[in-house]
């Protein structure tokens, strides 16, 4: 055995070995919380035949059904949370691996995991850990489908995953119908262009198929939902517009995190009823919580964007609670996300850009970021879903720019 060869198995030993001993060591609490109860119970409906209902808080507090489907997997395999945990660590440094085929990144990768994660935990059936897993499985389809050339398998993996993800939190949703808009245009663009650029932009052609894809595969489980609910619970859930008024009022302080204690306190008793009350249906509820979030909006621009801005700076790892390692990878990825930016512009074109997996992690965590901020979640906990984007971003970029850089050179 040469030299290199006995190396490359060293490395693959300690990146098994410290695989083992982070997944063995992220806190994974037994302590259910109310979500979690909710959660499970949802899912122990849908075993029974009872069907998506909230019999649990009786409220019609329903989520996407991704995560209850998802815990389904608890009586097969047993403590389902550590499960997806261990899925979603191996899934983000086979994603480096895969990509960069560098050990030395993978292994990076995987204690910047293992810094971030530890510091907050999970909790038993909590949707956090579903979120993680599914995020890292993205990164993970795509990866094998950029470095496999978008062969149909990947394709399929890509939009298994990103549906999934979706299923379990829609926020990678609403983006999926803006690209739409840039498809329509660009082909466009190719109908008075005489289609010319086509075979120059085929990854734009396989990112349309993906897109249309996922959204099909959406409006599917939509028109079953309608079709057995009445309504679109089992792809949006119940509460969306709830969480957007909760942090999107007069009453409640900008620069705090929310919390049923808050609520009760800074909310008047007649708003709190209109949350809380279901009388009329959730649907209805959601148009009227929709409708009070929008016109504090336009009637409160800027003290709305002063408390999204304080926001911001929590997503972005500032007094968070959470390991500093967190704050690290978000300077990272900004920084090389501007650096291949600049080298995007003056050596290369617009292929350049959608050729780069890099590139479009680092835009899938700040587009993801630009979301959340207008929404009532904050806190550690709701990080999680976005370590997976700060965990491989940062080397995929720096892989695309060292070889970009070299191509350059040679050229």
């Amino acid at each position: 055995m040469n030299r290199q060869k006995f190396r490359e198995i060293a490395i693959l030993l300690i990146l098994g070995l410290a695989y083992c001993y982070v997944v063995t060591s992220i806190p994974v609490s037994d302590h259910l919380t109310p979500d979690s109860k909710l959660y499970y119970g949802l899912s122990q409906n849908i075993i029974s035949g009872t069907g998506y209902y909230d019999t649990v808080r009786n409220g019609e507090i329903l989520p996407p059904i991704g995560h209850p489907l998802i815990l389904l997997f608890d009586r097969i395999i047993g403590d389902i949370t550590f499960w997806e945990v261990a899925i979603g660590i191996l899934a983000v440094c086979l994603s480096v691996l895969v990509y960069t085929k560098s050990k030395i990144m993978a292994l990076i990768s995987l204690g910047f995991l293992f810094a971030t994660l530890k510091s907050v935990g999970f909790y038993k059936y909590g949707i956090e850990a579903s979120g993680f897993m599914t995020a890292s499985l993205i990164i993970l389809g795509l990866s094998y489908m950029y470095r496999s050339n978008f062969c149909i398998f990947s394709i399929v993996l890509s939009v298994f995953f990103i549906f999934l993800n979706i299923l379990v939190r829609p926020v990678l949703l609403y983006p999926l119908f803006t690209f739409v808009i840039f498809f329509a245009l660009y082909y466009i663009f190719l109908f008075l262009k005489n289609k010319k650029f086509v075979s120059s932009y085929r990854i734009i052609n396989k990112w349309f198929v993906i897109v249309i894809l996922v959204i099909l595969l959406f409006l599917m489980v939509s028109l079953y939902s309608e079709f057995s609910y009445g309504d679109k619970r089992l792809v949006r859930g119940t509460y969306a517009a709830m969480n957007l008024y909760l942090f999107n009022n007069q009453y409640f302080p900008v620069n705090t995190n929310y919390n049923l204690k808050k609520f009760q306190k800074y909310i008047p008793e007649e708003e709190r009823n209109i949350v809380t009350s279901n009388s009329l249906g959730w649907e209805k509820r959601e148009k009227l919580l929709f409708k009070k979030a929008l016109n504090y909006i336009v009637s409160n621009p800027k003290r709305a964007i002063s408390g999204w801005l304080w926001r911001l700076e929590r997503y972005l790892g500032y007094d968070a609670g959470i390991s500093s390692v967190y704050l690290i990878g978000v300077c990272v990825t900004v920084l090389f996300t501007i650096l291949l930016l600049v080298l995007m512009f003056f050596f290369h074109g617009f292929y350049f850009w959608i050729s780069k997996l890099g590139w479009l992690i680092s835009f899938l965590f700040f587009i993801q970021v630009a979301l959340l901020i207008i929404f009532s979640w904050t806190g550690p906990r709701y990080l999680i879903y976005l370590i997976p984007f700060l965990a491989t971003a940062p080397f995929l970029i720096l892989f695309e720019l060292v070889k970009s850089l070299r191509s350059h050179v040679e050229n």
